[in-house]
């Protein structure tokens, strides 16, 4: 296991995980994830932030427009080895 550095201290842990290499951006999430259940980000931090969308807002269908699965095209299957007019597979 390794170390528990920096629990408390959301900019030396980032600094810590992103100097020590590899997979930079999968550690640092993770390493945000840990944080972020411990305490809430640095206020100044938050400010930041780009604001949700709209849908994510509503509490309703939290999938935007674009991501819904497409229906098929007119004389098309959606049925068969799940080609790209199959549902959920973007366009």
């Amino acid at each position: 296991m390794g170390r528990r550095r920096h629990l408390d201290d959301y900019a030396r842990a980032f600094w810590a995980t992103g100097t020590a290499g590899g997979d930079v951006d999968t550690t640092c999430a993770i390493v945000g994830g840990i944080l972020g259940a411990r305490s809430a980000p640095p206020p100044e931090w938050l400010e930041h932030c780009e604001p949700l969308p709209a849908w994510a807002l509503t509490g309703e269908d939290a999938i935007p427009p674009r991501c819904t699965p497409a229906a098929p095209a007119a004389g098309t299957s959606a049925q068969g080895k799940g080609g790209a007019d199959a549902p959920g597979r973007a366009p």
